[in-house]
């Protein structure tokens, strides 16, 4: 993430979901993404721009070992992405019935960043 912003993709929102968020939302919200540690990631601009900033992103995860990268322009499939990354609590919830869930979020400003 670090070089994808020092390179001036404009990330309008990040997520990053581990390998069991990922099984849970897959349960909860129906979708197949792999289930290893997921960046949700959304671009805004003219729909070149936007295919730009994700051909970019692609070429710097790919260097990084992240992939695949997978996209889309399509509204309802990103409303869908988004909705099963907001309902992730309780998709976490329903892994675990019975379990409670203590929440927390973590942001750390990229002038604290290590290396």
């Amino acid at each position: 993430m670090i070089l994808t912003i020092q390179s001036g993709i404009p990330v309008a929102r990040i997520e990053l979901l581990d390998a069991m968020q990922v099984e849970a939302v897959n349960a909860y919200s129906k979708l197949g993404l792999q289930e290893t540690p997921t960046l949700f990631l959304e671009f805004h601009g003219t729909d070149a721009g936007v295919a730009e900033q994700a051909e970019l992103f692609d070429q710097i995860a790919e260097n990084f070992g992240g992939g695949p990268f997978v996209w889309t322009d399509k509204a309802e499939e990103r409303t869908q992405l988004w909705q099963a990354r907001h309902d992730a609590y309780w998709a976490c919830l329903a892994l675990k019935p019975g379990k409670k869930s203590l929440t927390t979020d973590v942001c750390v400003p990229m002038s604290r960043r290590q290396g």
